[in-house]
């Protein structure tokens, strides 16, 4: 029961991660794009990732102490450290629900650098399920046939040190350690008690939680404050460069156009020069745009799109150009 309980409680928390990727990837999509809209008002990154973290901490509280209560009330003896339990101590109940604490500090950086691989929030939680599936339960039972097998058993101790880098993994398998430590004890009749916070049992796994949250928190930190640099960001985005189809401007267009790069217009309020986006396919949907505008001056662009709107806030990087306001670069 105590080895089967253990797996299920792996699976059972497979499915957190996928409700904290939803809302990250469903933020960062065009057609909803509550994160820019945030930062441009003046949220800054850490405080937006904070307030998250916060959040996404206050949802665990339901899953850590629903687990650590049925884990309780059906006394499941290697966990609870109860006196059925050959090789528990008084800091066995203890270790465990510092076991499940330490993980939802951890799953959730972890989640956050998960969510930089997708693009649509549909099937990243779909995705995310499957991942934490794969890192969680399969390597657990991976592991543990190889750790019964004397042949392999040195090449599990090895890649243990890279396995853990999986907070699901660390959860499974720092439950599964003590229940094979009782199970142990049982068989061989030692009664020797086993410290939980020992390497030999969950020493490791509690470590690596505490270390995977610092990475994985600064991991996505930072990966999300390279990607406001739009040479980065232009890197991600898959940008094309081609070239444009004959095309004539109206004079008064062209005479903008000379006054920009003239530096006649180094002093408006806003200055856009060659400004460019090209997207995958080809697709040129701003075309080299350039002129001025003076303090005070009322303006109205015509287009088929806003992609230039979207520039000058910073949601969408130019393939080329530059823009300023204000003469700060944006």
């Amino acid at each position: 029961m105590a080895f089967s309980s253990c797996t299920l409680i792996v699976i059972a928390f497979s499915y957190f991660p996928a409700s904290i990727v939803t809302f990250l990837v469903k933020e960062r999509q065009p057609e909803h794009n509550s994160k820019h809209q945030q930062l441009v008002s003046g949220v800054s990154l850490p405080a937006f990732w904070l307030s998250n973290y916060l959040w996404d901490l206050m949802i665990y509280i339901v899953p850590f102490a629903s687990a650590i209560i049925l884990i309780k009330l059906f006394d499941i003896a290697a966990l609870t450290g109860s006196s059925d339990c050959a090789s528990c101590t008084s800091s066995t109940f203890p270790a465990v629900i510092l076991l499940f604490l330490l993980f939802g500090l951890a799953i959730c950086p972890f989640t956050y650098c998960m969510s930089y691989m997708f693009r649509e929030h549909a099937s990243a939680q779909t995705y995310t399920i499957m991942i934490n599936f794969l890192i969680g339960v399969v390597l657990l039972v991976v592991s543990f046939i190889l750790d019964t097998v004397k042949s392999t058993q040195s090449a599990n101790n090895a890649l243990l040190f890279l396995w853990r880098f999986s907070p699901l993994f660390n959860l499974g398998n720092g439950l599964m350690n003590l229940v094979m430590a009782e199970a142990k004890a049982v068989s061989q009749s030692t009664g020797k008690k086993n410290d939980p916070f020992s390497t030999d049992v969950m020493g490791f796994e509690l470590i690596y939680l505490v270390l995977t949250t610092i990475i994985f928190g600064a991991l996505a930190v930072g990966i999300d404050y390279a990607l406001t640099f739009p040479q980065i960001k232009n890197m991600t985005a898959g940008d094309h460069s081609v070239d444009d189809e004959n095309h004539v401007d109206d004079i008064d267009v062209e005479k903008e156009a000379q006054r920009v790069a003239s530096g006649a217009a180094d002093g408006d309020m806003i200055k856009l020069h060659n400004l460019r986006k090209v997207y995958k396919g080809g697709k040129a949907a701003v075309r080299n745009l350039s002129f001025g505008l003076k303090r005070g001056e009322c303006f109205g662009f015509l287009g088929i799109n806003d992609n230039d709107d979207e520039m000058l806030t910073g949601d969408v990087v130019p393939s080329s150009g530059s823009a300023t306001l204000s003469g700060f670069d944006i």
